[in-house]
């Protein structure tokens, strides 16, 4: 379909102000490297896949299984973890504006440091995010200045996104004490891929972890 095609080049132009021609973001992946590392990484039995309580070490996997078990089998192979990981590139779009919504308890959670760390088997090409939720609970999840794809360092000022790949999500707060599964990101996974996440992401805590 055109707007399949057209797609890519419509948020590239939005990340990149639309001045000019506007500059295109392709990620950087290594898929077969990337699920070998996720294997040596997470699989604690060696059967050459994830399955059972080896996909609580990784959150973001855990998350969306439905988009990696395309055998349904409740487990994820070597091959489907590759095979997820090209989809990504496929896309086309290697940095996405994020804004999230933190609520605990069904509340707003303001002052919190929400920081998206890449999970251990993305390329380096990925970098961390983070922002501060305001009152209403909402913040702008970003890389640093320093770590904006190159495309787009001296395209827009004030330029604000992550890239696309998998994420353990930690939530930490100045005075508020949360349950420990959040600040150390054990409890939160997150996707960053186009068809897994929107532009804003829902981050519901409970106090009782």
């Amino acid at each position: 379909m055109q707007y399949r095609r057209i797609l890519p080049m419509v948020i590239a132009c939005t990340l990149a102000g639309c001045s000019g021609r506007p500059a295109a973001v392709v990620p950087q992946f290594d898929p077969a490297g990337m699920a070998e590392q996720a294997l040596a990484a997470y699989d604690a039995d060696g059967d050459g896949r994830l399955a059972g309580a080896e996909l609580d070490a990784s959150p973001a996997i855990k998350k969306h299984l439905a988009r990696y078990d395309a055998d349904s089998d409740g487990a994820v192979s070597e091959q489907e973890l590759q095979d997820r990981f090209a989809q990504w590139e496929e896309e086309g779009v290697g940095f996405r504006r994020l804004d999230v919504r933190v609520t605990i308890d069904g509340r707003p959670l303001s002052g919190a440091t929400v920081t998206f760390e890449p999970e251990a088997f993305m390329t380096d090409w990925v970098k961390p995010a983070t922002a501060t939720t305001d009152r209403s609970g909402m913040a702008k999840i970003s890389v640093a200045p320093e770590d904006l794809p190159a495309a787009l360092k001296d395209r827009a000022s004030g330029l604000r996104g992550v890239c696309v790949g998998a994420y353990r999500v930690k939530v930490t707060h100045p005075s508020d004490k949360l349950p420990p599964a959040y600040p150390a990101g054990d409890a939160l996974g997150a996707e960053t891929s186009r068809d897994a996440m929107g532009p804003l992401e829902e981050i519901q805590l409970s106090s009782h972890g």
